[in-house]
């Protein structure tokens, strides 16, 4: 009677680490996809990626300006019934900041859980 209880749950856990490491690999695909950005011009992103949905300035060490331009992308609600009365819910998002200096992309952040290659 025991192993009638436990069986949906070692299921689910194994559902579950099934999708985290499918995660895992869209999110290497994802770095790899922003790291190629280095190095592009200002002018080329806003281009293919559209009006940023912020910006701000700041002074680097040398003094000069960085402009941070900053993507907000997703935004979705995720909701998911398990079986057994078990339901999740998840927030997706990700936000992109591209550091530029003179008019090109110097460094690349990106933050949440939505940051995965489609």
């Amino acid at each position: 009677m025991n192993n009638i209880k436990t069986k949906p749950k070692s299921a689910l856990v194994l559902l579950m680490a099934v999708f985290i490491l499918a995660g895992c690999a869209t999110a290497g695909k994802f770095k790899e996809t922003m790291e190629g950005w280095s190095g592009r011009t200002e002018s080329f992103l806003v281009s293919q990626w559209g009006a940023p949905s912020s910006f701000y300035e700041t002074e680097g060490i040398n003094g000069n300006t960085i402009k941070h331009l900053t993507y907000k992308l997703g935004g979705q609600s995720v909701s998911q019934h398990w079986g057994y009365g078990i339901y999740t819910h998840s927030q997706i998002s990700c936000t992109v900041t591209f550091g530029i200096v003179d008019a090109r992309i110097k460094n690349v952040s990106w933050n949440g859980n939505g940051c995965v290659a489609k």
